[in-house]
């Protein structure tokens, strides 16, 4: 393990929540764009998208630090960010390059786990609206962010694909239905044009990186 000030600890806590990939969180331009023009500087709506937006935030660094604790206890990613490439294990494997422990790791899944819970539930309270389907839409998208990896293991059961563009057709749906409690064939068409960026960063940008996850039996995984 290796000794880190406080700084360098901050950094790698940023490094394993993933916060410089940002296609997600584009999610809320989206969302603005699509709102009809007197709801785009209404403060409460504004106010509703920004917490679900940083609750989002929150909800994907747990994602995908326990998809990092569950990568680095099958071997997968020790696998897969070999030694002869430091540098990479150290910006995107924080357990791997040893810069985190388990327990911090741990920690700091659980605490993204609940503050994220907690802030979307925020949202849904502060909102001008809350149409069933969204807040089912939000809790199921929950549930499967924190299942990725992790207990159920959507990841290595071959969902790996749907459930990236779902969270991107997710992102765009729940905060629209939040800020207008309303819902139209645009609205759906944009969501899934915009889940399929990011499903397609996720499918082809990590695919040198195969061989540990075949080894444990997971399809080949993004970053």
């Amino acid at each position: 393990m290796t000794t880190l000030a406080p700084p360098g600890r901050v950094r790698a806590y940023v490094r394993l929540a993933k916060l410089d990939i940002l296609d997600y969180y584009l999610g809320v331009l989206v969302v603005w764009a699509l709102l009809p023009a007197d709801l785009r500087l209404d403060g409460l709506v504004l106010a509703t998208m920004a917490v679900f937006l940083i609750g989002e935030v929150v909800v994907m660094a747990a994602m995908v630090a326990l998809d990092d604790l569950t990568g680095f206890r099958d071997g997968s990613d020790i696998t897969n960010y070999a030694p002869d490439d430091p540098r990479r294990r150290l910006e995107r494997k924080p357990l791997v390059a040893g810069t985190l422990t388990e327990r911090q790791v741990v920690r700091f899944a659980w605490i993204t786990c609940v503050v994220g819970a907690a802030l979307w539930l925020a949202a849904v309270a502060i909102a001008p609206h809350r149409p069933q389907w969204t807040v089912v839409v939000i809790a199921v998208t929950y549930f499967f962010s924190v299942q990725y990896s992790w207990g159920v293991k959507l990841s290595y059961h071959g969902f790996q694909e749907f459930f990236l563009a779902g969270l991107g057709f997710a992102v765009v749906l729940a905060p629209y239905g939040l800020a207008t409690g309303a819902l139209d064939g645009n609205v759906v068409v944009q969501a899934l044009l915009f889940g399929m960026g990011p499903l397609l960063f996720g499918v082809y940008s990590n695919t040198n990186d195969v061989e540990g996850d075949r080894r444990v039996g997971r399809p080949p995984s993004p970053p």
